[in-house]
């Protein structure tokens, strides 16, 4: 058995109120989206669990009690609830619920991904998903490279750290650590360059329709598709 899945929708109480907030909606002034929060379960009992970006693993067993599962993670076991579709868990008060993807309610939007307005007619080079795939940090004339996969201060940067959609209509989004910012995009006057505009703010950055690299505050962002 192999399962995979990510963020649907989170929720608490707090005295008689019960506050839910499910995938694409704003709290804490951000977005939360399916990559938010993910889970993999694998056949041979290894564990991944990754949170904002942040990735842990470990390993999972069936629990004694029905539809129970055992996630240990660094030592810490946390016990949830799996019922094939979808796994629940308890942070601190606050329920977590991760669907299987693939399966049955497979995204928030009845299987309309943010990913599904791509497709193979796309006539800009530039239009489509970039992923994280490395990271170039600048101190002085030192250039450090992380790749995706590798840790950098303590978590290991995934691909789903960072990820760029470019839409054929124009429209943009920007996921960061879990967090998403939409905005428009357009080609550059100049050859191998982009124009993100994200809250007002126009960035230029450099795409030749493969990869896609932005600066920020001394780093170097590489998104590949």
């Amino acid at each position: 058995m192999r399962v995979h899945t990510s963020f649907r929708r989170c929720g608490w109480r707090s005295g008689g109120l019960v506050t839910e907030v499910k995938v694409g909606q704003n709290y804490g002034g951000m977005v939360l989206t399916e990559a938010y929060a993910m889970i993999e379960l694998k056949a041979d009992g290894v564990a991944t669990i990754k949170m904002a970006g942040v990735t842990g693993t470990g390993t999972w067993t069936e629990a004694d009690e029905e539809n129970k599962i055992v996630v240990t993670i660094e030592g810490d076991p946390m016990t949830m609830t799996c019922d094939g579709t979808t796994i629940e868990m308890d942070m601190e008060g606050i329920i977590l619920v991760l669907g299987v993807d693939g399966g049955n309610g497979n995204s928030a939007d009845g299987g309309n991904s943010s990913n599904s307005g791509n497709s193979s007619q796309e006539s800009s080079i530039y239009a489509g998903v970039y992923k994280f795939y490395a990271l170039r940090v600048e101190n002085g004339d030192a250039v450090t490279e992380i790749k995706a996969g590798e840790s950098y201060e303590g978590m290991v940067l995934t691909e789903d750290y960072a990820v760029m959609e470019l839409k054929e209509n124009g429209s943009a989004s920007l996921t960061m650590m879990g967090v998403t910012m939409t905005g428009l995009w357009e080609e550059a006057a100049e050859q191998g360059q982009i124009v993100l505009t994200i809250a007002g703010e126009p960035q230029t950055m450099t795409c030749d329709g493969t990869t896609l690299s932005m600066g920020e505050q001394g780093a170097i962002f590489i998104l590949k598709k």
